[in-house]
């Protein structure tokens, strides 16, 4: 099977959980490229954007697992050189589909803004999401706001980012063994760590407690409601 798996901090869980895999050929992208591979059909499996998931109603979730937050998530934020009731326009973030739509989506139902898209150098604010979003940009962007705080802010409910997708229904002794490698790798966070110490963005105590206290991986009843409403939400914005 062909998998790919996001190359952050925030999965180096999963990627940990994979390893044991001798039979799959695994690879990894910035999410929105493995939502693109799996559109193509060039892997069987994904990590990818909660926002790619919506827009293929012939997707299926695989896994109890996902990356989530149920606060501050730390690695998807908007930047902003004005305060948010003052933003006129908005440079995306490529590597992303998820947090370039929940952008949108607070911006048109909870901040109440219609900022316009603009390339890096003339927007007001800029999405950063991933190991880019650890950097301090506070010079340049005084304002920071956390997506997923301001979405649980906005719904009281966690939010989704990526989920684990096939483009196609999977055995079920398939769908039992992903599921098992991602427990692995999720119970076996400090040992991911360290596997993988050559390529932290951040200190390994950082990368610990951003794994620990920001990302929630579980993908429960709480965050299924959360895709839920978000869907809606999107659908209300005709952003999908």
């Amino acid at each position: 099977m062909r998998i790919g798996n996001v190359s952050y901090l925030n999965s180096f869980p999963f990627r940990f959980g994979l390893k044991s895999s001798c039979d799959d050929e695994i690879n990894t992208y910035v999410p929105s490229e493995i939502a693109s591979r799996l559109e193509d059909g060039f892997i069987d499996i994904g990590l990818v954007p909660l926002a790619s998931f919506l827009q293929h109603k012939n997707w299926h979730i695989i896994s109890d697992y996902c990356i989530g937050a149920e606060g501050a998530v730390k690695t998807v934020l908007l930047i902003s050189k004005k305060p948010i009731h003052k933003i006129q326009s908005i440079c995306y973030d490529t590597d992303s589909r998820s947090s370039n739509m929940l952008t949108k989506v607070l911006a048109a139902n909870y901040w109440k803004i219609t900022p316009f898209e603009a390339n890096v150098n003339d927007a007001d604010a800029r999405v950063m999401i991933g190991d880019k979003a650890f950097a301090d940009y506070s010079d340049a962007y005084p304002y920071t706001f956390d997506l997923a705080q301001e979405w649980f802010d906005f719904q009281k409910l966690p939010f989704v980012f990526a989920v684990w997708v096939s483009n196609k229904e999977l055995m079920p002794v398939d769908l039992k063994r992903i599921n098992e490698m991602m427990k692995f790798g999720v119970n076996h966070i400090e040992e991911s760590l360290n596997y993988f110490s050559e390529n932290l963005p951040v200190p390994p105590n950082e990368a610990l407690s951003y794994l620990k206290d920001n990302i929630s991986f579980l993908l429960d009843s709480n965050k299924r409601l959360a895709i839920k409403q978000f869907e809606e939400l999107a659908s209300n914005s005709g952003l999908i």
